[in-house]
């Protein structure tokens, strides 16, 4: 069942309202869920976020306690922080689980996930 959890034609949704009235297997898909949600956490999730590298000059100070000057134009270094949004972790599992069930007549797993 653990790997039926990621088939795209039944989903997480379709699984748990056909085991709806079987509560030992309603829930295993939870504890199914669970296991695949402690794995993604600890193998893939916030992997693709970095700290960030920004350097805000107005809090650099000299040695003599005066504040640094850019080496930009102040015009290019106020607006810089504006370009890059901040990174925002997506829990891509559960983002997973809410998708509908794609159909089984067009949808081959394999490629999906490949997609």
């Amino acid at each position: 069942m653990g790997f039926s959890v990621l088939d795209p034609q039944i989903s997480y949704e379709g699984m748990k309202l056909n085991y709806e009235n079987n509560s030992q297997l309603a829930e295993y898909l939870e504890f199914s869920k669970k296991e695949l949600h402690a794995y993604y956490e600890f193998y893939y999730a916030n992997r693709h976020l970095m700290p960030s590298l920004a350097i805000n000059h107005t809090s650099q100070m000299l040695v003599s306690g005066t504040p640094a000057m850019p080496s930009i134009s102040p015009q290019k270094n106020f607006t810089s922080c504006f370009h890059r949004k901040a990174k925002v972790a997506v829990d891509e599992l559960e983002e997973y689980f809410r998708l509908p069930a794609e159909d089984f007549e067009t949808c081959n797993p394999v490629h999906w996930w490949m997609g």
